[in-house]
């Protein structure tokens, strides 16, 4: 009949993947390039009108045509699912190397180049340098870990390796591990080949990173003490 308008009921479709990570959306098409109102779960969604929808939340979606009030069935639904994305992970360090906070679904990497087979709960890196690791659960992947500035520890002449400093040769810092249940009232001197002493730090606490960035490229000689003059380490030092 001439004159009049008629309304077909609508279809819907996705034009990417129906499951998302959270953060990422699907976009959804209806055939009907005008006269559309989307739903969600069978409730209209105000002012979603348009041809294309960009979905970011669960849910079935469905469009229906309308027109001079009229309204058609809605179409045949879309299930959209979203999975959550884990949460960022955090990076400890302990003597066996690094450790990340989830149990699974772990990749490590190293400025930011992925490790092969570094997949494990667990990594030991074998040298020097910012590690970092991300967590895929049901393929979300989460953002990327703090970087971890991973120093491997240099062993000491103390007779029980009971301190450990690193790294040697040093850059700006010098780093001082060991483990404070036997090891107390510590002390570092560096001294050049004069003998001249060029830094002092008293009660160093493990983990401390001692500023070495004003001394200039050269050799020195380390002097450590702890437990009251019971451990004296005596070595070189290389500052580049």
């Amino acid at each position: 009949i001439s004159g009049f308008n008629y309304l077909v009921v609508p279809s819907a479709t996705s034009r990417n993947d129906t499951i998302l990570c959270s953060g990422s959306a699907d976009t959804l098409v209806s055939s009907a390039p005008h006269n559309n109102q989307w739903y969600r779960n069978d409730t209209l969604l105000v002012n979603d009108t348009a041809r294309i929808l960009i979905v970011r939340s669960g849910g079935i979606y469905s469009v229906a045509g309308t027109l001079n009030g009229v309204t058609t069935p809605m179409s045949q639904g879309i299930h959209v699912t979203v999975i959550p994305t884990p949460p960022i992970p955090l990076i400890t360090a302990d003597s066996a190397g690094l450790l990340s906070s989830d149990v699974s679904g772990n990749q490590w990497y190293k400025d930011t180049t992925a490790i092969t087979g570094a997949t494990g709960q667990r990594y030991k890196p074998s040298g020097q340098g910012d590690y970092s690791v991300k967590v895929t659960v049901n393929g979300c992947s989460s953002p990327f870990s703090a970087v971890y500035d991973y120093m491997p520890p240099v062993p000491t002449t103390s007779v029980n390796n009971s301190i450990y400093y690193s790294p040697n040769p040093m850059g700006n810092f010098l780093t001082l591990k060991f483990d404070p249940i036997y090891v107390t009232g510590v002390s570092v001197e560096l001294y050049d080949l004069n003998g001249n002493r060029v830094l002092l730090r008293m009660d160093v606490s493990n983990g401390d990173k001692i500023d070495v960035s004003g001394l200039m490229p050269g050799v020195y000689v380390i002097r450590i003490r702890a437990n009251n003059g019971q451990i004296t380490i005596v070595n070189k030092l290389l500052k580049l």
